[in-house]
């Protein structure tokens, strides 16, 4: 009888963990990522060749020491990318609910149940990790960085490591491990570098509080540094690493690498306004590394919206421990239950019903994003009949897929490029990040660097409609030149049309122009 009705409870929980896991698998097959595209071609030629010296990629940077920080998984993309983007996105949803159920698990078993029993009684229904809104939260956060893309498996790896690290039974039994789990890490992905910042505070800070220097856990750290140097490139990986860390025009560039306060994301402000003044009311509750955690890559979040995966999965237990230790507060009266009760019941109707407008519009960003709807499909199969003889000068953000779906030619830039910069030989480029920028910009000339690299075919998205925001800001950058405004209204395309070049083809994503 007993076990019936623990099995009855658990059915609404498991058909929701279902229905979330399958939004997201939904999400994997639909958004395809710029990366992909170079990733999955790099694990083919890393089976069939073995890992490249050099970049094999761009005509611009063909001597540059490329390194793929997570080299490993694209392997796995070329192997299981055989039974298609379904089967990966099947693959990499799975390793995302793990790292929020784990995250989720960090706090004690005993207090999690306790808390989860008081959310039911507030709501009067029992669905499990569901009735909790910080669940929710970081559930939805994932959601909108998710795909078939490297870093999800640095959630999971995060999580796993700080429900060791933070949990004392567990961090005796497996502390031996940490290095060979960090030498596993660094060859999945470059998301180890937070582990180890994450790793490095807890010690500092620890040592700190404690009054001693933990000498076994300093050992561990230093061993598990020299266990990331096992990987193909060496040293050479912590080069690749901080070449981004270390860019700072990443954050006014890349899309990803923006503030968080450029993303407009209802839940993540949600989650930082709730997390933030329960875990500051609560701090007393907290050890200092903890916090320092916590706060550190909240700042690394506003400052970059890449981090806030990684701050939301640091949040998750502890806003749970500061509710539930609020609640333990105010337990000692009714009418303070009641309250709690009312307060906690339309918080999560509220923030359940954000989590749904949100998932909208993160589906449909998804949808702009699916293969036919964002990548020159069509043109590629042009360009393939119709091979130019000179190469091709094309949009960043399909560098990756042309790299997978015309390999006969190499591209200008891809998204590995970014922060590559070096004093390149003369027939190649310093950077090929600076240049694209400065040719759109009209800041190089773009005759000079077509001239140079022999580019005769120029690949572009096609130019949407000018809406009624587009001329109003150009009237008012035209009246503000009067008073010394300087009006950035290079348009490249149209000096390539002034210069004799020619609209070869045009669909409803691409256009191309050929000398």
């Amino acid at each position: 009888m007993i076990k019936t009705i623990i099995k009855i409870s658990k059915k609404p929980y498991t058909i929701l963990l279902i229905f979330v896991f399958i939004i997201f698998w939904v999400k994997g097959t639909i958004f395809l990522d710029p990366d992909f595209g170079w990733r999955l071609t790099s694990g083919r030629i890393y089976l069939s060749q073995g890992i490249p010296a050099s970049d094999p990629f761009t005509y611009t940077m063909p001597s540059f020491p490329w390194v793929d920080h997570a080299w490993l998984q694209s392997i796995i993309f070329s192997i299981f990318y055989s039974h298609g983007l379904i089967f990966l996105s099947f693959i990499y949803s799975l390793v995302a609910i793990l790292a929020l159920l784990i995250a989720f698990s960090i706090n004690d078993r005993d207090e999690n149940e306790k808390s989860l029993e008081i959310y039911r009684k507030a709501l009067g229904k029992n669905i499990g990790n569901f009735l909790s809104f910080p669940f929710l939260l970081t559930a939805s956060v994932l959601f909108a960085f998710f795909g078939v893309r490297v870093q999800v498996f640095t959630w999971l790896m995060l999580a796993l490591f700080l429900k060791i690290l933070v949990k004392q039974k567990l961090w005796s039994k497996y502390r031996f491990i940490v290095p060979v789990y960090f030498l596993i890490w660094a060859n999945l992905h470059g998301g180890f570098f937070s582990g180890l910042i994450v790793f490095f505070l807890f010690i500092v800070i620890r040592a700190y509080r404690e009054k001693k220097i933990p000498l076994a856990d300093l050992a561990t750290f230093l061993i598990s540094i020299v266990a990331t140097l096992v990987n193909p490139y060496g040293i050479s990986l912590w080069r690749e690493i901080w070449s981004s860390v270390s860019d700072s025009k990443l954050r006014f560039t890349i899309n990803e690498w923006m503030p968080a306060l450029t993303m407009l994301h209802l839940p993540t402000m949600v989650a930082a306004t709730f997390s933030g003044v329960f875990i500051w009311k609560q701090r007393h509750h907290f050890k200092n590394e903890q916090l320092i955690l916590y706060f550190f890559f909240l700042i690394q979040a506003i400052l970059s919206r890449r981090h806030l995966p990684i701050w939301i999965i640091i949040s998750l237990a502890m806003t749970t421990h500061a509710i539930f230790m609020f609640y333990k507060q105010i337990a000692n009266t009714k009418d303070s239950i009641q309250r709690f009760n009312i307060a906690y019941k339309w918080a999560w109707l509220g923030i359940t019903g954000i989590i749904f407008f949100q998932l909208i519009f993160d589906y449909s960003e998804g949808v702009t994003l699916m293969e036919k709807n964002y990548y020159p499909t069509k043109a590629v199969n042009y360009i393939s009949v119709n091979l130019p003889k000179g190469e091709i000068f094309s949009d960043y953000g399909w560098g990756g897929y042309l790299i997978w779906k015309m390999p006969q030619k190499k591209v200008f830039i891809d998204g590995r490029m970014p922060s590559w910069r070096w004093k390149a030989p003369a027939s190649e480029t310093d950077s090929a990040m600076d240049d694209y920028g400065k040719i759109l910009s009209g800041k190089l000339a773009y005759k000079e660097v077509f001239d140079k690299y022999n580019i005769d075919t120029v690949l572009w998205s096609k130019p949407s409609e000018e809406s009624f925001i587009d001329k109003y800001i150009s009237k008012t950058e035209d009246f503000l030149t009067k008073f010394g405004w300087e009006k950035k209204d290079f348009n490249l395309f149209g000096k390539l049309e002034k210069d004799g070049w020619e609209k070869k083809y045009q669909d409803e994503t691409a256009v191309i122009y050929v000398k």
